[in-house]
């Protein structure tokens, strides 16, 4: 089967080669290569340019600057790939991610594929294979075995289906028909908003365990940095996702609340641990989204308790407690990075 790998580009100077070397040598010698310049601003339209003239199977789309979304849906219109898998080009995949979707496809006629990944700090790697047992499953067992845990599942808060979608991949015109129905303005959770719908549609999803992407994560640097429109962001990726399941009930629906919950703390820690405040907070919870959720019954008693005070605290509009949750884990988070910063230090000098 042939695969497209569509990597988006923007701002990765530093890691763009090394994605895309990993993705030559595991891909084989029909996989496609798109790279996506969504009008970056450093010396990677150079460096795709470059990579395309030294190998006949890479593509490259310059465009001006839309997001991640419109970028990967640019690499979408342009693959010939039977299969598409997006990769993020500041990680890396290793020799058998390819390999492992090619052989969980081999004859069956497979909407969506999953694997797992490994999250790599720079000195370890923790690997995170999907919690479905490995196979083809067919629209029954999606309904039944898959779907009841999809967005939510234990501990709280936990995915069934991991909304990342370098951890998938798709049939390409599955993707597209998929894609069709997503607004390319979504800024904030647009893997989900990609990842969910395209389960709800699938007739057919292979499981698998394979754990060779590898998502760079750097638990030094501070990239929790204030997002001014993150409440007006998350309203839109509700609506979205509202509207997508607006046909749903039962437990999908009381999934998709749970996810909400989980979205507006994340709006509230945007806004107290920062000490800044998006002008946005009121607007968001006076959202239709929002405000059906905070007036569900039920679903606080069903809600860890640092979630169950801020549910409360969104209701009355006061946030005594959960400020001081907040701000309690910005100090640990603090005091965490001087630690991990300092042993970095250390190891570096006992190796010289």
């Amino acid at each position: 089967m042939q695969i497209s790998a569509i990597i988006p580009v923007y701002n990765t100077e530093p890691y763009l080669e090394r994605c895309v070397d990993s993705v030559l040598r595991a891909g084989g010698a029909d996989l496609e290569v798109i790279l996506v310049d969504d009008g970056s601003p450093d010396l990677c339209p150079k460096i795709c340019d470059r990579l395309a003239a030294e190998h006949k199977n890479i593509r490259v789309i310059h465009k001006k600057n839309g997001g991640q979304t419109a970028a990967r849906r640019s690499g979408l219109d342009l693959a010939s790939g039977e299969y598409v898998c997006l990769i993020d080009s500041d990680d890396f995949v290793e020799a058998g991610y390819f390999d492992n979707f090619r052989n969980a496809a081999q004859g069956e006629n497979v909407n969506v594929i999953l694997c797992g990944y490994g999250l790599d700090d720079g000195s370890s790697v923790v690997r995170k294979a999907p919690v479905y047992q490995t196979g083809y499953y067919d629209r029954d067992r999606i309904r039944h075995e898959i779907l009841p845990t999809m967005i939510s599942t234990s501990p709280f808060y936990s995915f069934g289906v991991f909304p990342a979608l370098y951890t998938k991949c798709f049939r390409r015109t599955f993707l597209m028909d998929v894609w069709a129905r997503i607004p390319e303005d979504i800024i904030i959770g647009e893997d989900a908003a990609i990842v969910f719908s395209a389960m709800l549609d699938a007739d057919s999803v292979s499981v698998t365990n394979g754990t060779d992407y590898r998502y760079q994560y750097n638990p030094l640097s501070v990239t929790r940095s204030f997002k001014k429109n993150l409440p007006q962001s998350t309203m839109h990726l509700f609506e979205v996702l509202s509207k997508q399941f607006a046909a749903e009930g039962g437990n999908i629906r009381q999934q998709l609340d749970e996810y909400f919950v989980m979205m507006s703390y994340l709006v509230l820690y945007n806004e107290f641990a920062h000490h800044q405040a998006s002008g946005m907070l009121g607007h968001f919870l006076d959202s239709e989204a929002v405000s059906r959720t905070l007036a569900l019954d039920g679903l606080e008693q069903r809600l860890p308790l640092r979630y169950r005070i801020a549910f409360r605290e969104m209701k009355r509009r006061h946030f005594p407690l959960t400020y001081a949750i907040i701000r309690a884990d910005v100090l640990r988070g603090r005091i965490r990075r001087t630690i991990r910063r300092r042993n970095s230090e250390r190891s570096s000098k006992n190796r010289t």
